[in-house]
Formats: structure tokens, sequence, C-alpha cells
């Protein structure tokens, strides 16, 4: 079969009744599934719902986004019957308010001044930064 549609799902299952499976024989199975979707929702278009961008106003007052989104699923077939069950988790954590990180690795000047007058109080250069 090269593909599985309606029409075929149809045909397959319209003579099925509980009668017709009574002889049935299959074995006993577990099937579980874990997924990360985050690369999956970004190509879907959610993207920014994972950047400093998004929008979760509504959730609380401050700068929201997706940290995580999983699913998994859980399938169990055996003599007693069926059990399945599927869950879906989003986390959302706060962005940083921390500024980025600056790292003066090159020659800069430094300066001292008084507040209030803006007078100069000390001014220099630091060429190697490297150097103790």
């Amino acid at each position: 079969m090269d593909s599985l549609d309606t029409e075929t799902w149809t045909e397959m299952t319209s003579g099925l009744s509980p009668q017709s499976l009574s002889r049935l024989k299959m074995p006993r199975f577990t099937l579980r599934y874990e997924k990360t979707l985050n690369d999956v929702l970004k190509d879907l278009g959610m993207g920014v719902a994972f950047t400093g961008r998004a929008n979760f106003r509504g959730i609380a007052d401050l700068s929201l986004a997706i940290d995580k989104a999983k699913h998994k699923t859980f399938l169990r077939v055996d003599e007693e019957g069926t059990e399945a069950s599927a869950a879906t988790s989003v986390e959302i954590g706060p962005i940083s308010s921390a500024p980025p990180s600056f790292v003066v690795d090159r020659p800069f000047v430094v300066a001292i001044r008084e507040h209030h007058s803006g007078t100069s109080l000390f001014l220099g250069t630091i060429m190697d930064p490297t150097a103790g």
C-alpha cells in the first residue's frame, strides 16, 4: 500500500465488527514517543515565541519566552484492553533583563569626572588591557 487515505481506510474497516474480531490473535505491545517541538514550531512560523520579542503580556507583567515545548504519547495494548495517553507541555520563562556582556579587549580611554560640574578629574588611556 502506497498511501492510507480516507477512502482506503473506509474500505479496510467497513467489514469489521466485534464478531469478526472474536478470534483475533496479536501480540501485546507498548509504544512510547517523545519529541521536543521547539524546531518544529519555529519551522511552522512560531519562532518569535522563543525570543525576547514574544508577547505573553496576558500571562505576566514581565517579558517571557518559550524555553521548551514537548510532546509525549503512550499506547499499550494487551489482553486487558488498550490504554493510551498524550500530553503536550510548554515551558515558559522570563527573559533575562541583564544587559548583554561587554568585553573590553582593545585600547580604551578612561575618564573620571565630577558628576555635577562635569569637571574632568582624571583622563588616561589603557593601551593593552590584557596586561596584568
